[in-house]
This record gives C-alpha cells, structure tokens and sequence, in this order.
C-alpha cells in the first residue's frame, strides 16, 4: 500500500507542476480550488463518485432514480477530470458538483468529514484502495456501480491484490454483465452482482432531446442520410473514396477528435463540405462535418444508417447511440472491445467492414425498407430487455441503506 500511497501523491504533484501547460491538469487543478457547498439543511447526503463525463453519463440515469424516490436527500457527485466537472455543474439546491481531491488520506479525511455520507457509489472503474478503506472505518458503506474491468482485466494481476482486498469492503459490486460478475467471482469477490448497464437508459433518454439544426445547413436533396460517427483518420481511409462517389447519399463525418491534421485532411478532400459551426453558408453540399461537441448523439435518429469508429485502432467507440435510434450500424474489425457490438452482430443489426467492397455492400442493404424495419424492431427489443439497470441499482442501494440503520 505504501507505494500505491507514494505513486498517487507524486501523479497528484505532477498535475499540479503541469498545470501550467496541460489544458486537462490546469482543469483538475482549478476544479479543485471551488469553495465546497455547505450542507446547511443536515440532509442525509448520497454521494456519487464518476471520473469524467462518460461516466457521469453512465450514472445519471441511477442518480435522476433516486431523486425521485428520494427528493429529500442531498445529491454530491464528485469528478476527478473536469471535463465532466464543467458540465455536470448543478442548477438545483439537492445536486451538488464538488472535485474529487485524489486518493490522498487527509484529503480524504477533510472530504468525509465535511459531507459526511451516508453511502458512496463509485462509477464502472473508480477504484480508490484509500478511499474504500477510510469508508469502512468510518462506518460508511459504499458500491461500486457499472463496473466494467476494461481492456486489459489489470485485477487478476498480482500488484492489484491489495485493491481487491479493499474492494471486499464494498457492498455490492454491480457489474454490466454476467461475464464480468463470474471474472469478479473467480478472483475471489463474492459482492458481484450482474444488474446491467444504466448507459442503456440514458442512451434511449437522448433520442428524445430536441436538437436544433443549423439554419445555413442546405442539403442537395432528401436522399438517405448516413453518419460517420466519432471517426479516425483509418476510418476516413475506408469511407473518403466511398463518400466521394456515392454523390446521392448525404453524410455527417463526426470526428471523435477535431484536430488541426483532421481538419485539413477533411478540408482538402471535401472543400464543398458545410461545417455544423458555421454561421453562414450558402453553399449546398451532401457532406457536412460535425464540429462541435455534444451533439452526435442526439443526431443519429435522424440517420438511416449510422458507421461508428475506433475499429481501425484500439477498439470501437460505442454504438450503443445509433442502436438506440434503431438504424443499421457498421464498425471496424477491431470491436472485442464492445460487448454491444459482439451483441448486434449476433442480432444480424450491427455489421463488421475492413474493406471498401464490403462497406459499398453495407451500404446498399442497409438502403433497403426491409432491413431498416427488421432492424428497428430486433433493436427495440433488446433496448426493452436491457433498460432496468438503474432501477436494479437503485434498489441495492435501498437496501444497504436500510441494513446500515
């Protein structure tokens, strides 16, 4: 434990140096210089720990749960990345936004004693070894949520033993699946559960949300829409020729980064493009670029078709936002990564490309009125199979409540 205690405050000392230059360490680092609000009214505060803003994403739906069963307790979620900070900032008295201070016990000890818990939920991999111990002496119990173990299962490594001995002291451990609940059992944790993933839910929320098109947007004609969400530069490798020549499909290129090497690689070989940011534009275009952030997830019900990246590099970004839309979805090879996607696949609703043939393929069936309704209707219910996670949740958390009085 002592050198997971030195490793943190020297990985805490080095965001401060870096501050200075790094936009990410100057966000921790001004995070954490807010006041914390005073909880005057002595309600009995839950406290929800999220690192950044997809796991603020992912908790929501639990938090907006227990707010409704529970209006009268104070709400504090915690952020390590002010990504998420900035945007989760509250508007209501019973939901506080605080900086988490860091795995660092007298940090720690000045947190708890201030807010004073009556239960934490850490969120998917938020394992704090320090954290979780400081809970169970001070009588505090807590969850962790949404756990998924990542890419590379680091637990069943020898070095983490100490961290699955705190992880003991959880409650309940709430894990996406079945498989990462039987991963958790075989390494000794008898707290894993399999509830499913409140992501789910919040995904299906966001269809609803009103999304105002750009006025200077002029499409050429009302053929079918395909995007071309959260892309790469090896993504753009594959679908460049093809959007060049299937001049009578609309599309949206959403890069998952908007760098300055993107921006003119786009540039360059779609100078007609129209930008979603532009303040005017009178030119008309079947390609338009999605730069600003926020938005692609609310976009993809107005797709018939959607292609998610990451696939070319280490692994797929979600396609749980198009699937929720109900439209066909295509990735890249590298998808392991993504139990959504191994399920869509299964499903006959998502669909693997490495090559421009397949993808012109893709392409023409997914076109088809048959395809599009027998995709809706095999994703809508799956979504209506895996959407009660966050009540699952939410009840755990009511009976760990009521065993601690």
């Amino acid at each position: 434990m002592w050198a997971y205690t030195l490793g943190v405050r020297f990985w805490e000392w080095l965001i401060r140096r870096a501050a200075a230059w790094h936009a990410g360490a100057a966000g921790r680092s001004n995070m954490l210089l807010d006041p914390w609000p005073e909880n005057a009214e002595n309600k009995d505060l839950i406290w929800f720990h999220c690192a950044s803003l997809g796991e603020y994403e992912q908790i929501l739906p639990v938090i907006q749960c227990w707010e409704s069963k529970n209006p009268r307790h104070q709400i504090l979620i915690s952020f390590y990345s002010a990504s998420g900070y900035r945007i989760a900032k509250p508007t209501e008295k019973t939901r506080w936004v605080v900086g988490f201070p860091g795995d660092i016990k007298p940090a720690l000890r000045a947190f708890l004693l201030h807010f004073k818990p009556k239960l934490a939920v850490f969120t998917k991999a938020e394992i704090w070894p320090l954290c979780l111990h400081l809970l169970n002496l001070q009588g505090i119990p807590s969850m962790l949520v949404a756990f998924s173990p990542g890419r590379s299962k680091i637990l069943a490594r020898r070095p983490a033993r100490f961290v699955l001995n705190q992880m003991q002291k959880l409650a309940y451990i709430s894990c996406q699946d079945e498989d990462t609940r039987n991963f958790l059992t075989e390494l000794g944790l008898k707290n894993a559960v399999a509830d499913g993933d409140p992501r789910v839910e919040r995904t299906l929320a966001l269809q609803s949300e009103t999304l105002d098109w750009p006025e200077h947007l002029c499409w050429r004609n009302v053929q079918p829409l395909v995007v071309l969400g959260s892309v790469w530069a090896a993504d753009l490798d594959l679908w460049e020729p093809i959007v060049e020549e299937q001049t009578h499909v609309n599309w949206i290129i959403a890069p998952h980064q908007w760098t300055e090497d993107l921006k003119k690689r786009i540039q360059e070989k779609f100078p007609q493009a129209q930008h979603w940011s532009s303040e005017k534009n009178t030119s008309i275009s079947n390609v338009v670029v999605l730069d600003v952030v926020g938005v692609l997830s609310r976009l993809y019900r107005f797709a018939n078709a959607a292609y998610v990246g990451g696939g070319f590099g280490r692994g797929v970004h979600s396609v749980l936002e198009p699937a929720a839309a109900g439209i066909p979805v295509a990735f890249g090879p590298k998808h392991a990564n993504s139990r959504e996607a191994l399920a869509f696949l299964h499903l006959n609703v998502g669909t693997a490309l490495k090559k421009k043939e397949t993808a012109l393929n893709w392409l023409q069936n997914v076109q088809k009125k048959t395809v599009q309704d027998q995709t809706k209707t095999a994703l809508n219910k799956w979504f209506e199979g895996h959407s009660a996670g966050s009540q699952k949740i939410a009840e755990r958390m009511e009976m760990v409540l009521n065993k601690k009085k």
